[in-house]
């Protein structure tokens, strides 16, 4: 974990680098054109604020790219 130092008589300002930790599919399958759910569990993210998400096929190609 960084440290970081600052005066004790001013405003200290610092950007934490937030990240996704986990996530998990909500069902095991699902139709094709079909939907599902996604979970995230992220570290120093404001509540509201988007995460993109790009969902790849074995090959590496992208299936789905969508901000949630």
């Amino acid at each position: 974990m960084p440290t970081y130092q600052g005066q004790t008589d001013q405003i200290l300002k610092i950007k934490l680098p937030s990240a996704i930790l986990n996530a998990r599919w909500g069902a095991n399958e699902v139709a094709n054109g079909g939907t599902i759910m996604l979970e995230f569990i992220t570290q120093w993210v404001a509540d509201g604020s988007e995460i993109q998400v790009t969902v790849k096929d074995f090959e590496g190609g992208t299936v789905e790219k969508d901000k949630i």
